[in-house]
């Protein structure tokens, strides 16, 4: 089949686009719509001014993202083509020229679908020689590059809608699309299973546009309109501020009539307990969450077990980072062993192993294991299950001794279901900062959370050690989690003391 001239490309683009108008739809817009409804109504209906700033965590992220898309492209697609344009109806022009002219790959470039009333940039068309369209005896395929290492529906459904696109330009809907993620893996997916779905979300995406509410609820958005969503959903007094309330129970809640915190507070176990996937512990648990929130106070369910006595009391609290490679086989580089001891002889002491690069982390946690040893009978309080988790991990995968790892296992304490078992508290999250904080406990600097210590880590890292700024922020932000976990224990005392 003979290239198409210019008549015929002018012909292809009058069908798909407009000099002078736009799609309403963008293709990414369909993958951020399935993973937070609420940031796209946001984006469409609230007051940019709301918009959280960019943290330095997301600013990393972003930057890795792209770190990624571009490590993919030198070495997977390094013939494909990229040109500038200035205007998205421009670029689309050059793309139907390359289509024509059988380039191999087209990379980051725009497509329209005037029909479908939306604009994208795939990352990849891919030509496929063996398959006829509209430009001839070959045809193009899409591929997504994405840096999760597990690739999720909203992502399925963005690489879906480009397939779509392609098929209406090119006259053939390829029967697949690929995905590529962090590892370099490329997976196929059959357009014919994610149709309904994406009809679906886009109808749903039209009618937030066009103005259909979504109920805020707490933690329901993400960057940039997380806090603008959480205060909506306060002042709404939302099911979402009980702990442990998330999306599906949510909607199980609101059916059956309890959509408030003092609805909930109000209910009888039996009440919740006809409401499908909550029991008897979770109804008393939920029913003592809004009955703290509803009275603005600590809300006492059961007694205490008393805390065993030793010698001596470590508090103890990891900061690890997912951004490089353990040779754990954990998921995390843990490069901060962060403790607080205290013995019935001396003073308090901050004692801390830290891992300058993830490369000496094998060593840190060796230096750690035999450290904690070499204590007098000790016992190391933590605050949830993550300490004890990624020690396990860590000791096995660097070869820890069997006695040493054991020594140091039996004796971590999780402060967590102990505490939550007896009290609740007046917050939205039973995490450590929010329940030291609610008790008393300040934190040394307000610009650093555990998202934050990871950014300062890479920081660190890519100073080669020079960056002493950001290591003393992030000892000084883990010694006060140390610190914080110490001060629940000591609150945890008094009132049994009481």
């Amino acid at each position: 089949m003979n290239k198409l001239n210019s008549t015929e490309l002018e012909r292809i683009f009058s069908l798909h686009a407009e000099k002078n108008k736009s799609p309403k739809l963008k293709a990414h817009t369909i993958q951020n719509f399935a993973e937070s409804p609420i940031n796209v109504w946001c984006d469409y209906h609230a007051d940019p001014n709301n918009k959280d700033p960019i943290s330095d965590f997301q600013q990393l992220m972003f930057s890795e993202g792209k770190k990624h898309h571009n490590f993919v492209n030198e070495t997977l697609f390094s013939s494909a083509v990229n040109l500038p344009f200035v205007t998205e109806t421009d670029g689309f022009t050059q793309v139907l020229e390359l289509m024509n002219k059988e380039t191999v790959g087209i990379m980051d470039m725009p497509l329209i679908c005037k029909d479908l009333d939306i604009s994208g940039r795939p990352d990849i068309m891919r030509k496929v020689s063996d398959q006829p369209s509209v430009f001839g005896s070959h045809s193009y395929e899409i591929i997504e590059i994405k840096s999760a290492k597990n690739i999720k529906t909203s992502h399925i459904l963005q690489a879906a809608i480009y397939n779509r696109m392609i098929g209406a330009i090119q006259e053939f809907t390829p029967p697949i699309f690929y995905l590529i993620n962090g590892d370099l893996e490329e997976f196929p997916y059959y357009a014919e299973e994610y149709d309904e779905q994406l009809d679906e979300i886009i109808q749903q995406l039209i009618n937030v546009i066009n103005g259909e509410t979504i109920a805020p609820t707490l933690r329901g958005a993400r960057w940039p309109w997380e806090s603008y969503v959480n205060n909506l959903a306060i002042a709404a007094n939302d099911a979402s501020l009980i702990p442990g309330i998330k999306s599906r129970r949510r909607e199980h809640l609101v059916d059956a009539g309890f959509t408030t915190v003092n609805e909930i507070a109000e209910a009888s176990n039996e009440d919740l307990e006809n409401i499908k996937g909550i029991g008897n512990t979770t109804a008393e648990k939920m029913i003592a969450c809004a009955k703290a929130l509803d009275r603005q106070s600590i809300f006492f369910k059961q007694p205490s077990p008393e805390l065993p006595k030793h010698d001596t009391e470590v508090f103890i609290d990891l900061e690890g980072s997912n951004l490089y490679p353990s040779k754990s086989g954990s998921a995390m580089v843990n490069y901060l062993i962060g403790t607080v001891v205290r013995t019935n002889n001396s003073a308090e002491e901050f004692v801390s192993f830290f891992a300058d690069t993830p490369d000496q982390e094998a060593d840190n946690t060796k230096a750690f294991f035999k450290w904690a040893c070499s204590l007098e009978d000790p016992v190391f309080y933590h605050w949830h299950n993550y300490e004890k988790t990624q020690l396990q991990l860590m000791g096995e995968g660097f070869e820890i001794n069997d006695d040493s790892l054991q020594f140091v296992i039996d004796r971590l304490i999780d402060l967590s279901p102990i505490v939550l078992k007896s009290y609740a508290f007046p917050i939205y999250k039973e995490g450590l900062k929010e329940i030291a904080q609610y008790l008393g406990f300040s934190w040394t600097l307000d610009d650093v959370d555990a998202m934050g210590s990871i950014a300062l880590f890479t920081d660190f890292v890519e100073s080669e050690g020079k960056d002493l700024e950001s290591k003393i922020k992030i000892l000084t932000y883990n010694e006060d989690d140390c610190q914080a976990t110490k001060f629940i224990f000591d609150w945890l005392n008094s009132e049994l003391v009481s």
